[in-house]
């Protein structure tokens, strides 16, 4: 299946991811999962599953609560997962629920394209 069919039948859904600056392997990073662009990534074992958001409005609210440096917003694909909770390898867990507001969660996550924010536009 193409990834275009799979976006019309619903598998792949449309939506935004942010990350981290880049760290020294210069790939962005959230969640201790490092991104690389037009590739599929899916959480590390004993971890998961990713957050992502289906509206642009909603991922702003991360740029609003966290210092603008180091915040990369990206354009995605993501397969959205059963799950109800982020958890990591230490065993702490989060409900969607205590997310931010239209947190999405997500099997497996392909970052497109980055999205310039009106600060970056001015550097």
């Amino acid at each position: 299946m193409t990834l275009r069919n799979a976006i019309k039948s619903g598998h792949v859904k449309r939506g935004y991811k942010a990350t981290l600056g880049f760290a020294s392997t210069n790939a962005p990073y959230s969640g201790f999962i490092y991104y690389k662009s037009k590739q599929w990534v899916v959480p590390k074992p004993n971890c998961g599953p990713c957050a992502v958001f289906t509206e642009y409005k909603d991922i702003l609210n991360i740029v609003r609560h966290y210092s603008k440096r180091g915040i990369q917003l990206w354009e995605c694909y993501f397969i959205e997962s059963k799950e109800e909770f982020l958890w990591t390898a230490d065993g702490h867990n989060t409900s969607a629920l205590g997310c931010y507001f239209g947190t999405v969660l997500a099997d497996a996550v392909m970052i497109t394209k980055p999205i310039k924010l009106w600060y970056q536009l001015l550097q």
